[in-house]
């Protein structure tokens, strides 16, 4: 019994992405008296980061035959779905922002002014929507990775421990 290396791969290449929007969610908890939904994706993004982490322990639990732990299965199932959560959430964020184009101006005319006037706007249209395909694939691989994630921990359960 072994978890596959494509596991191990996304494993890394999802947490690295995730510890990068953890950074930006903690940059901006300073504003969470301003705008208490910044704790609602504060708390999301925490939990895809859990996941991203405990990922990693359930591949050295797997590939070693250990024994996984009631408290850390539950971990990485009630971070697993909030994660899928937001991959729903994201997916049809990302959708709506790349099939609407009067969104791309709206957010153009919200940018100081110094930005927003800069006769090459389309180079920020460009950054926008390259940045929303990146959000977008990256929501696909970790909604792959998390589906598959709960698929190794149905698959080993013979690992768990009771208590």
């Amino acid at each position: 019994m072994r978890i596959p290396l494509w596991y191990k791969i996304g494993s890394v290449i999802l947490s690295i992405v995730a510890y990068i929007l953890m950074i930006g969610a903690f940059l901006n908890i300073i504003n969470v008296g301003a705008h208490p939904m910044i704790i609602f994706s504060f708390l999301v993004t925490l939990a895809v980061v859990i996941y991203a982490t405990l990922s990693f322990k359930l591949t050295h639990i797997v590939n070693n035959q250990l024994s996984l732990k009631r408290k850390t299965k539950d971990w990485i199932n009630v971070n697993a779905y909030v994660g899928l959560v937001f991959c729903v959430f994201m997916t049809l964020g990302c959708i709506n922002f790349l099939s609407n184009p009067a969104l791309v101006n709206t957010i153009l005319e919200t940018l100081p002014n110094k930005i927003a006037d800069m006769p090459d706007v389309h180079f920020f249209k460009n950054i926008l929507h390259t940045i929303v395909i990146v959000f977008l694939i990256y929501v696909l691989l970790l909604s792959i990775h998390i589906i598959a994630g709960l698929i190794f921990i149905r698959r080993y359960a013979k690992l768990s421990q009771t208590s």
